[in-house]
């Protein structure tokens, strides 16, 4: 009895062995690659293999008892324009990081002629300065100017955070993505609209408060969404299509409203200024 009970001891510390063995040598991690799901643009300039000592990735460790999460929030601190989407473990001893390039999407004020540029998620990319009594100017290939009935809540907040707005952050996250549905990709969507301003109105059928949007674009086009958080990339459909069918010489002169009826109908009224 007490030699099979040494025999049994002896088989798991030898198990015990040889997967600490195995561990630290065939599956220690000893190569990561970087996998970009985006073309590169503020990214294009960086070395691949600083993005990758920035992870701080423990090399010579087991692959299986890697801190994957402090890997990712490493990275995107170190590089805000870098989304990590996930990073995938491949046997026996490497790690890929899948990522993408966020992009910029919105310029929002805050105090001291100061401007946070975020992207669709409102994580801060940049901060920028202007001179004093300088204005943000929207121009078709930089951010969309984003104000409104909202007040930035983290005013403190730098880069790699999050903004967390009072009011509307919900529906404002869902501005880009209803775009995108109607093929307007980031840059697009600069390129169409000049300002963004959040605004509330009663529902005259609820008489329930409902959030809206209301659009400029470069030629002056006012234009507005009741509704935003209601078939948001309907609306913009039946908007970008009233949009494209307005005489040319008639932009600067008309207004764009889109809402839905009591039948659930989306449609777009144009009207004159």
């Amino acid at each position: 009895m007490k030699k099979k009970l040494i025999i049994s001891l002896s088989c798991v510390i030898g198990v015990i062995v040889l997967i600490t063995i195995l561990s630290f040598t065939l599956f220690a991690v000893r190569e990561v690659e970087l996998d970009f799901k985006t073309s590169l643009n503020k990214l294009s300039t960086v070395e691949e293999q600083n993005i990758i000592d920035s992870a701080e990735i423990r090399f010579g460790m087991p692959v299986f008892s890697q801190n994957k999460e402090k890997y990712i929030e490493n990275l995107e601190k170190k590089y805000p324009y870098i989304e990590v989407i996930n990073i995938e473990t491949v046997f026996p001893n490497k790690l890929v990081v899948h990522c993408a390039e966020r992009e910029e999407i919105f310029a929002i004020s805050l105090a001291e002629n100061r401007y946070f540029i975020t992207d669709d998620d409102f994580k801060i990319l940049e901060i920028i300065s202007l001179a004093d009594g300088a204005e943000y100017s929207s121009s078709q290939t930089n951010c969309i100017e984003l104000t409104g009935q909202f007040s930035i809540l983290n005013q403190d907040a730098s880069i790699g955070e999050t903004l967390i707005l009072s009011a509307g952050q919900a529906e404002l996250e869902t501005v880009s993505s209803a775009l995108k549905q109607n093929n307007r990709d980031s840059a697009e969507q600069k390129a169409l609209f000049k300002s963004m301003s959040l605004f509330y109105r009663t529902e005259p059928t609820t008489l329930e408060s409902e959030p809206c949007l209301a659009l400029e674009d470069f030629l002056g086009v006012k234009m507005n969404i009741y509704g935003i958080h209601d078939d948001l990339a309907k609306k913009f459909n039946a908007l970008l299509a009233a949009h494209s069918a307005v005489p040319s010489d008639e932009l600067e002169t008309c207004e764009l409203t889109v809402l839905k009826n009591s039948s659930g109908e989306i449609f777009c009224l144009q009207t004159q200024k």
